[in-house]
């Protein structure tokens, strides 16, 4: 993330835990690469390859964190 890279991430990571307890909510989380399942994410990551806007738009909302 830091390096603009957009990041994939479960529901359940330490990273959302810590994102929550500074108060991104879990409908941020969603608009900003969160996934609840291996299938979820795997659907997520051909989206992200398939649209680099899309991949492009979580990297940007990911520069909160």
């Amino acid at each position: 993330m830091a390096m603009g890279v957009p990041v994939l991430f479960h529901e359940e990571s330490a990273f959302t835990s810590e994102a929550m307890h500074f108060g991104i909510s879990f409908a941020e989380l969603q608009e900003c690469g969160m996934y609840h399942t291996a299938e979820q994410a795997n659907d997520m990551a051909n989206a992200a390859l398939q649209d680099p806007k899309l991949a492009r738009q979580w990297s940007l909302n990911q520069r909160s964190f």
